[in-house]
C-alpha cells in the first residue's frame, strides 16, 4: 500500500517555473538548466520503478516516497522506504547511465561513458548512512527495534554495473529494476520473524508522514537572480505568453485573444514557488500587472487564503496545495 505518493518534488517544480520565467540571457541559465535535468533525470530514474514496486503484496507492505525526516541533528532524505512488520527497506534509486565501477576501497563509483572517466556519489554509501540516520530517528521517537536492509535500485537496464574487488559488499545491497522483486523475495525469506505488530505499523507510517520535512530550496539565492531577471505577468495557456489582461472577472490575451476565468491562479503558484508563500496585495499587483488595488483584493479573497496584518500590511498565505 503507498502511504506517501511520489511526486515532483517543490524545488523541482521550482526550477520549471523559474526557467519558464528567467531571462534567456542570464548568465548562469546554462548551469540551471544543467542542474534542473538532473533533478529530473532523477526524478524519471524513481518514477521507473513504480511498477517493480506493484510485485509487493500490499497486505504486508507499506510505501513512503521522498521522505525527508530529522533525526536531531541532521536532516536526511529517502527516496523510497518499503515498511513491513519483519524490516525496514530504505532504496536509494540512482538513473546512471555508461560503465558503473563499485570501488569499495576509496568509496568511489566510477562511470566511464564515451572514454571519460568521473568519480560519482557512491549510492551503497548514501544509502548506509541514511539506514544509520532512520536508526537514530526510530530511537528517538522509542520505536520498537526492527532489521534496517538498504538497498540501492540502479534504473537503467543498459547501465554496465561492475565490481573491482571481490570482497564487496555491492551484490548485497545493489540490484536492477528487473531484479528487484526477486531481491525483495530474498529477504523476505531471511526475515521471518516479525517485530512490529500492525497496530505498531501503521503508527510507524503515520510518524513518518507527520514528520516529513519537504526540502524547499530558494533557487533565487543559490543562483543570485534578482526579481528584475525574472518575468512578471500572468501566463497565456494558449499561445504561452506573458500577456494576459485583466477584463470584467476574466482575464483576456492580449496577443492572441484567449481568455480564462482562472489564469491567475498558476500565476500566484509561480509567485510561491519563487518567492514564497506570503504575498501583498501591491507585491501581487505588481506580479500580475494589475492596477486595480480592490480587484486584486478581491482575486485573493476569493482563493480563501489566509491573511493577517503584518506592520500595516495585509498579508496573504498562498496555500500551494490549493492550487
Amino acid at each position: 500500500m503507498i502511504i506517501k505518493k511520489r511526486e515532483k518534488s517543490q524545488s523541482l517544480q521550482t526550477y520549471e517555473v523559474l526557467l519558464e520565467r528567467l531571462d534567456i540571457s542570464f548568465p548562469k541559465r546554462e548551469l540551471i538548466e544543467t542542474d534542473y535535468l538532473m533533478f529530473l533525470t532523477g526524478f524519471k530514474g524513481e518514477k521507473s520503478i513504480d511498477y517493480p514496486l506493484t510485485y509487493l503484496n500490499e497486505k504486508y507492505y507499506q510505501i513512503l516516497h521522498d521522505l525527508r525526516l530529522f533525526d536531531g541533528k541532521h536532516y536526511f532524505q529517502i527516496d523510497t522506504l518499503i515498511a513491513s512488520q519483519k524490516l525496514l527497506i530504505p532504496a536509494e534509486i540512482k538513473n546512471y547511465s555508461g560503465i558503473l565501477t563499485f570501488d569499495p576501497v576509496f568509496k568511489q563509483l566510477i562511470r566511464k561513458n564515451n572514454d571519460k572517466e568521473e568519480a560519482l556519489p557512491n549510492p551503497v554509501v548514501q544509502v548506509k548512512r541514511q539506514a544509520y540516520h532512520l536508526k537514530l530517528w526510530l530511537e528517538n521517537y522509542k520505536f520498537k527495534s526492527i532489521p534496517i536492509e538498504p538497498i540501492v535500485i540502479m534504473t537503467n537496464e543498459r547501465a554496465v554495473i561492475r565490481m573491482n574487488h571481490a570482497n564487496s559488499e555491492v551484490p548485497r545491497i545493489v540490484t536492477t529494476t528487473s531484479t528487484f522483486p526477486e531481491k525483495i523475495a530474498n529477504l523476505e525469506r531471511q526475515y521471518s520473524k516479525e517485530f512490529l505488530t500492525k497496530k505498531d505499523l501503521r503508527k510507524l507510517t503515520r510518524r513518518l508522514l507527520k514528520h516529513h520535512q519537504p526540502n524547499n530550496k530558494n533557487l533565487l539565492q543559490q543562483y543570485g537572480i534578482s526579481k528584475d531577471h525574472v518575468t512578471k505577468g500572468v501566463k497565456c495557456d494558449h499561445c504561452k505568453r506573458y500577456s494576459m489582461e485583466r477584463g470584467h472577472g476574466h482575464w483576456i490575451c492580449g496577443n492572441c485573444g484567449y481568455k480564462s476565468k482562472h489564469a491567475h491562479v498558476k500565476a500566484l503558484r509561480d509567485y510561491a514557488l519563487l518567492f514564497g508563500t506570503e504575498i501583498t496585495i501591491k507585491e501581487a499587483m505588481d506580479f500580475m500587472r494589475i492596477s486595480s488595488r480592490f480587484t486584486m483584493r478581491r482575486i485573493l479573497d476569493s482563493l480563501g487564503f489566509a491573511k493577517e496584518m503584518v506592520k500595516n500590511k495585509l498579508v496573504y498565505t498562498i496555500e500551494l496545495e490549493d492550487l
